[in-house]
């Protein structure tokens, strides 16, 4: 019984230490010339199968970034040693219906598989990426982006950044963070409409509730960074408006 878990702790020892690669397209896909959407799936399928699970995916984003429902809410625990999160919900309600036609139109361009997960990039309009997009970069060795302490200024549009802890799969930190980016953006489009604040004061702790129901639409990836320092992943996007 010793031999086996001996094993199953050194796959996993060496799953953590082999740095991550990325390609071009998936890290800085505001590089990219034309309407392209990235799908996501675990690398547990064949390869046939995990494309066309991609592809599902990535025709559920183009329906989501058309137009989507952002419905949040977050309760926190302010005291004298800080702030704690007590609750969070994040729900995101769009037409799915819109998938099964956008999927018949996404045209496969290529795949990339990232440890435990797959990517594929799809374009929905015939374009084609440059060749310097196809390049694969150390995620833990990539410059920190400017977006991430300031978003820049560009007339109609509103940008959010997103942030998610490291997961198990990594994909799936690259979906918490794009979703909180919906979030920020929800939150600055919310602050014109209809966002809510609620305080509760016991003794000295303060209880507040912050929620909001928006609808968000024309969205668009623009830079995706891992912060190898703190572990954390960033994704930018932007809404025009």
């Amino acid at each position: 019984m010793k031999k086996p878990t001996g094993v199953i702790f050194l796959i996993l020892l060496c799953s953590e230490i082999i740095a991550q690669s990325f390609p071009g397209w998936f890290l800085y896909p505001g590089d990219l010339s034309g309407e392209f959407y990235v799908g996501y799936t675990s690398s547990d399928y064949i390869k046939d199968s995990s494309i066309v699970y991609a592809k599902e995916d990535a025709a559920l984003k183009r329906a989501a970034y058309t137009s989507t429902g952002i419905d949040y809410s977050q309760v926190n625990w302010n005291t004298e040693l800080g702030t704690y999160m007590m609750k969070r919900e994040e729900i995101e309600v769009f037409d799915t219906s819109m998938a099964a036609d956008y999927f018949e139109a996404l045209e496969f361009i290529t795949d990339f598989s990232p440890g435990r997960g797959f990517i594929c990039l799809f374009s929905a309009d015939g374009s084609q990426p440059d060749i310097s997009l196809f390049s694969i970069y150390d995620i833990e060795d990539t410059d920190k982006p400017d977006w991430v302490d300031t978003y820049p200024e560009e007339e109609g549009v509103i940008f959010g950044h997103g942030i998610s802890k490291k997961l198990y799969l990594e994909v799936n930190s690259w979906r918490q963070a794009e979703q909180r980016a919906k979030i920020d953006i929800a939150k600055q489009v919310s602050a014109e409409y209809d966002s809510k604040t609620y305080k509760t004061i016991i003794e000295t702790h303060t209880i507040t509730k912050e929620s909001l129901m928006v609808r968000i639409g024309n969205l668009k990836i623009l830079g995706r960074w891992y912060d190898a320092e703190n572990k954390n992943y960033h994704v930018f996007m932007r809404m025009k408006i």
